[in-house]
């Protein structure tokens, strides 16, 4: 009884925190979060990154890796459930994009930290080694086994 009681308030705690999304920091040490920004010179650029990103979406759970994309002046997800209010100008100024930049994919780790920056799309796979390579990813992996 006290495990289900525990684990229905660890359900209710997630989802209380993802619906209170407000800004980019809300994702740390919950998250890694990949932000797609494209201007509309880069759309198929960001078209190409999207079909990458689709073909492989249960990867990115298993990596617990949020898709933002910063495009026409608003913030969507590809793999987000919950509704998030995340100010597109914030983030810019966060990452440090600017807005003259046709293309740009930044990963986010858990810390907060930016581990990468590209201004074309990335592979699944260079992506996740990326990922994996990372103290707490490993910790992760480890913990699963």
């Amino acid at each position: 009884m006290r495990y289900l009681i525990i684990t229905s308030l660890l359900f209710i705690y997630s989802n209380l925190s993802m619906a209170q999304i407000k800004q980019i920091e809300d994702f740390k040490w919950k998250n890694r979060v990949l932000v797609i920004y494209s201007n509309e010179y880069s759309t198929s650029l960001l078209d190409s990154q999207s079909e990458e990103i689709k073909s492989d979406l249960e990867e990115f759970k298993v990596r617990d890796l949020i898709v933002l994309i910063l495009e026409d002046e608003i913030v969507k997800s590809l793999n987000l459930k919950k509704e998030q209010y995340l100010n597109y100008e914030q983030i810019l100024e966060r990452l440090n994009v600017n807005s003259e930049d046709g293309y740009q994919n930044i990963l986010i780790g858990k810390d907060g930290g930016i581990k990468m920056r590209k201004d074309q799309p990335i592979k699944n796979e260079k992506l996740f080694a990326t990922i994996d390579a990372m103290p707490m990813r490993k910790r992760e992996m480890k913990d699963k086994n």
